[in-house]
């Protein structure tokens, strides 16, 4: 979204007066450090935390597989967002 992070807990913090329930804190092209803000900004502001691996087939983007991410940096194996939803 090419906010800094200023800008983007505003984004959040309006969004949510609007009924924003989560955001995705993991994301194959995530660094850590953005991964901690955004995971920083889910639990200040009570924010279910969701994630993708962004696997969009073998022959769109065959550097990622299904659940794994971009050269298996990212595992998701927590499921309790499904509760909330």
């Amino acid at each position: 979204m090419k906010l800094d992070n200023d800008e983007l807990e505003k984004l959040i913090k309006k969004m949510q007066k609007k009924g924003l329930k989560g955001i995705e804190v993991y994301h194959s092209n995530n660094t850590k450090e953005q991964e901690e803000f955004y995971l920083k900004l889910a639990k200040k502001y009570n924010l279910l935390i969701s994630g993708g691996t962004d696997y969009h087939g073998p022959f769109i983007k065959p550097d990622i597989s299904l659940g794994t991410g971009k050269d298996n940096n990212i595992h998701i194996t927590d499921l309790s967002i499904l509760k909330e939803l």
